[in-house]
């Protein structure tokens, strides 16, 4: 659950734990590529570098199955779409991209698409109320993260998410 504070700012309400990203990470590609192999599709994720953070677990884990499933719901022609991950120790950030090969987006719509309801004019035959994203958005800048989208040179999109790390390596469990 989110909340604001006086100044507009998210916080997160709830208890935090240490999440293991290499783990969320794991359950959203498997319950993903449960979803894709329906339709003959997959999920390949290249995974580089473990980190972990303080938050809520389910929030990031809907952030990212949101970032995910809105890929394969619009790039239906994509057979595969891709997840990289990375970390960036001088940065302290975990980046996670989700790239596919679909049509992409216009360029003027690219920011618009973490807004509520926005729904693009160029989505044939799309259902939904356009709060994925945006669900999305606002998890992860509880979290500190931001989210973006730009068009592949090659075709299609990449979505990029990035989380900061702490400083200090977070005390394991125990």
């Amino acid at each position: 659950m989110l909340k604001g504070d006086l100044g507009g700012r998210l916080q997160l309400a709830g208890a935090e734990e240490e999440i293991q990203l290499l783990e969320l990470l794991t359950d959203v590609v498997a319950d993903a590529n449960f979803e894709a192999a329906s339709s003959g599709r997959s999920i390949t994720w290249n995974e580089r570098g473990a980190a972990s953070l303080i938050g809520r677990a389910d929030m990031l884990r809907v952030a990212i199955e949101n970032v995910v499933r809105n890929a394969l719901k619009h790039a239906p022609e994509s057979r595969d779409i891709t997840i990289r991950t990375s970390v960036d120790a001088a940065r302290s950030t975990y980046t996670i991209r989700v790239l596919d090969s679909g049509p992409g987006v216009p360029d003027e719509e690219l920011a618009q698409m973490f807004t509520p309801f926005f729904r693009s004019n160029h989505a044939e035959g799309t259902d939904g109320y356009g709060l994925g994203l945006a669900i999305a958005k606002r998890s992860l800048e509880a979290h500190g993260g931001r989210i973006f989208a730009s068009n592949r040179p090659e075709g299609g999109l990449v979505v990029t998410i990035e989380l900061p790390l702490p400083r200090t390596p977070v005390p394991s469990a125990g």
